[in-house]
């Protein structure tokens, strides 16, 4: 009688499955709901080009009758240009990208803790910075899903309609967009870790991006607030107008840095936190 021998595979070999499982869990969890919004924005943004083609004359009268204070929170929307910023980057989808990012951070972390499932994560023969860049790479991957989908709506809708949105404007608005979503939902990892409370972690990560929001927005109207506008990590998205101009590098790398920033304050938070289950 022989005896077959089994031998178990390396340990690098488990690490990188169990990474892969995490990574491919956190995504299949939520990717129904990032193409829906993917899919959903794509759509809006190849129907506001036929739309402004339709109606550009009617909203160019309203435009300039509006009062000056409008256009500098919303912006014009009397160009095409302008229509696609104002009802498509002003507000609708970086808020909506927002949502997800944070369903998607509290979920990953908060909800585990809550449920004490995380525990069983840390488990497996991966460190917890490894956990927690699974989780957080599958964010990002998510959110750039978002953008792509919204980006290729108005890139469509521009194309069809001959608005003449440059190229680089739609890619620089979105990356810009994307920067900004992920570290909210960066944010959003952290307090869920510390908190160990979904809600809460939400209120927070949604609270300091209305903040941000009205901040960059409303201070412009104000003579002795206006050179402060730049503080906001939304001006560094919206402020310089990428649709329209490209990148703007100097906020691109403030952008950067918050997430680089953020993302190593969630990994130092999570290996530091009590683990229950």
């Amino acid at each position: 009688m022989t005896t077959q021998m089994h031998t178990l595979p390396p340990s690098s070999t488990v690490r990188t499955w169990s990474l892969r499982n995490v990574y491919s869990r956190t995504v299949a969890e939520r990717l129904l709901l990032a193409s829906l919004v993917a899919l959903g924005l794509g759509l809006m943004g190849l129907a506001l080009g036929p739309l402004y083609e339709s109606m550009g004359a009617g909203l160019a009268d309203l435009a300039t009758g509006l009062p000056t204070s409008v256009s500098v929170i919303f912006g014009d929307f009397g160009t095409g240009l302008g229509f696609v910023n104002v009802e498509m980057y002003s507000i609708w989808a970086p808020a909506i990208l927002i949502y997800v990012a944070l369903v998607i951070a509290a979920r990953s972390f908060a909800a585990e803790i809550e449920d004490h499932t995380i525990g069983l994560l840390a488990a497996n023969p991966i460190s917890r910075s490894s956990l927690a860049i699974s989780k957080i790479a599958a964010m990002f991957t998510l959110v750039a899903l978002m953008c792509f989908g919204t980006g290729l709506g108005v890139w469509l809708g521009s194309l069809v309609s001959s608005l003449g949105i440059p190229t680089a404007g739609v890619v620089a608005v979105n990356v810009h967009m994307g920067l900004f979503v992920t570290a909210v939902g960066l944010l959003t990892v952290i307090t869920a870790v510390l908190s160990g409370r979904r809600v809460l972690s939400m209120i927070v990560g949604t609270g300091v991006a209305l903040v941000a929001y009205a901040w960059a927005s409303f201070a412009p109207l104000s003579e002795g607030l206006a050179d402060w506008a730049w503080l906001s990590p939304w001006h560094w998205y919206y402020g310089s107008n990428p649709l329209a101009n490209g990148f703007d590098w100097p906020a691109l790398a403030a952008l950067l840095g918050l997430n680089f920033v953020l993302f190593v304050i969630a990994l130092l938070a999570f290996r530091r936190r009590d683990l229950p289950g």
